[in-house]
């Protein structure tokens, strides 16, 4: 009854879409762009609380939930889900936080008015789309968001730029199609974005069509742009959705975070009760799982280094054969089909690893108890193909030596925030 009381006090605040997750949870739509502004109003007006430990996060939403501890609706979780059907496309969302951008550092005293940003940002932004196209459509989250950025990173540009969208942008496609070159001739193998992640680049007029074809190399091309980046004439900038307040960060500016590893577990709660695997490093860790439906195991990372960031399958296991020549897991296909045809053996040798990887918990299992178990999970096929794959990870990493551990973190974390050796500067808003 509680929960449906929870629903009504949420009806009665204008919102009408909602979904129940499980017995304390209740889920609530609206359009992407308003999800923290819709939480921040919901925790205020229902006397709840922000809540983003990270198991809420995971559970429920990366936006994190209101959670009430106590009063009438004691215990239950209310969450924001995005409602894909009046969202912005990213292109929209990049070309209108840039058409903010350009109409502040344009004008410095706007009030960010449809004029000013038909007047000053239209003129100033290189994309297809223009603010008449985007105003209507962006709706309250996407048009705070974007005030909130141009405000934010104002302090760190000096004047007025072109902003640069890939939509309609001769600059963004002579720079992207020279770096693609150049990464690729360095012998990497990685998308664009691992290179510069930025969504915009904010140009100095003389620098629109500047020849990046000139450059030999990777690295001479990033040495240009860390010059052109300190002196704020060429500026990359990676943008996030925001709420009330923002940050930036600058990336790749040749200053290395030291991480040293510490441990490991496959599972906090135990071998069998959890199908993810955890690294720790101090200030962070990276948990290893399959997410939401059978497929093979990718890492995301919770700390100031390169929070949220994703280092999926491929890369995962690419790293950890760079370090480790010999490091092999199967396809979950090939764990499928195992368990198709050879349940025991499946079986058996996730029993192995468990008594190997987790022997305090193992020692209240024998085997029968351990099969019966699993098998009574809903979500049993996920939870063999992730343990399976974990289980080879960690059984690695138990083996390496320290330095081979910190070589390992530090490439995870480079990997997910864009800071490769290859990489180049550029501002994160978020």
């Amino acid at each position: 009854m509680t929960i449906e009381k929870l629903q009504e006090a949420t009806t009665k605040l204008g919102y009408s879409k909602f979904k129940l997750q499980t017995r304390n949870t209740l889920l609530v739509y609206v359009p992407k762009s308003e999800r923290d502004i819709t939480l921040d109003e919901l925790a205020e007006k229902l006397k709840g609380v922000r809540d983003k430990r990270p198991e809420t996060m995971r559970k429920i939403s990366s936006a994190g939930a209101v959670f009430f501890p106590d009063g009438p609706f004691a215990n239950l979780f209310l969450g924001v889900k995005p409602d894909q059907s009046s969202s912005l496309t990213t292109d929209e969302q990049e070309t209108l936080a840039g058409i903010f951008i350009a109409t502040k550092q344009t004008k410095s005293n706007t009030t960010f008015s449809f004029e000013d940003l038909r007047q000053y940002g239209d003129t100033n932004t290189k994309s297809r789309f223009k603010i008449g196209q985007l105003y209507e459509k962006a709706g309250k989250g996407w048009i705070n968001s974007s005030t909130v950025i141009a405000e934010t990173l104002s302090p760190y540009l000096d004047g007025r730029y072109e902003v640069h969208q890939r939509s309609g942008s001769s600059f963004v496609t002579n720079i992207s199609n020279a770096a693609k070159k150049l990464v690729s001739d360095s012998g990497h193998s990685v998308g664009l974005d691992k290179w510069n992640p930025a969504d915009i680049w904010l140009v100095k007029s003389r620098y629109a069509t500047h020849n990046f074809a000139q450059y030999k190399s990777i690295i001479d091309l990033n040495m240009f742009l860390l010059e052109k980046f300190k002196s704020k004439e060429i500026i990359g900038v990676s943008l996030k959705q925001v709420g009330k307040s923002a940050k930036v960060e600058t990336y790749n500016d040749g200053v290395k975070n030291s991480v040293e590893y510490e441990s490991f577990d496959v599972g906090k709660t135990g071998f069998v009760n959890a199908l993810n695997g955890t690294l720790y490093w101090e200030g962070g860790s990276m948990i290893i799982r399959n997410f939401g439906r059978p497929e093979s195991v990718s890492g995301e990372i919770n700390g100031k280094l390169a929070q949220g960031g994703k280092v999926g399958h491929g890369p995962l296991v690419k790293i950890i054969k760079q370090i480790v020549p010999g490091f092999s897991t199967i396809t979950h296909q090939q764990i499928t089909r195992m368990y198709d045809a050879t349940p025991d053996k499946l079986y058996r040798i996730l029993y192995d690893q468990m008594k190997s990887l987790d022997p305090i918990k193992a020692s209240s299992y024998n085997y029968d108890k351990f099969v019966s178990e699993i098998e009574a999970k809903d979500n049993k096929l996920n939870y063999l193909i992730s343990k399976y794959q974990v289980s080879d990870i960690m059984q690695t990493v138990k083996k390496m030596t320290k330095d081979q551990r910190n070589k390992a973190i530090r490439s995870f974390i480079g990997y997910a925030s864009s800071s490769l050796e290859i990489s180049s500067i550029f501002y994160k808003v978020s």
